[in-house]
């Protein structure tokens, strides 16, 4: 019987010194670096100037939809918002899509229509 004990303390001090009961916390990374700046950019439908959805594929490939005015539809490339005025939706509300080429948008006047 004692021998059974020996060896269970033995196991223990054998796993207590790899460090199997420690709590190992991951060490917090260095902070990153500090010297980006903020800038705002504003998609501007007159004269409803609501955007009611966005999605995006990419950081580089953003769609947003808006309600009214003369433009409906946004794309975003990296750079800057501009109007997809080759389609010609209108009231659009919703906004999704499943890859950069799979990507629907509906609203009021009807289905989901792939963009």
């Amino acid at each position: 019987m004692r021998r059974w004990m020996y060896v269970l303390i033995a196991l223990l001090l054998a796993a207590a010194s790899c460090g199997l009961f420690e709590n190992k916390k991951d060490a917090e990374p260095p902070p990153g670096r500090r010297d980006y700046t903020w800038s705002v950019d504003s998609v501007y439908s007159a004269p409803n100037g609501w955007i009611y959805d966005i999605w995006g594929a990419k950081p580089n490939d953003v769609w947003a939809v808006s309600p009214g005015g003369a433009y409906h539809l946004w794309h975003y490339d990296g750079k800057s918002w501009s109007p997809d005025s080759n389609r010609n939706l209108y009231g659009l509300e919703s906004i999704y899509g499943f890859s950069s080429d799979d990507i629907w948008a509906g609203g009021r006047r009807g289905p989901s229509l792939p963009l």
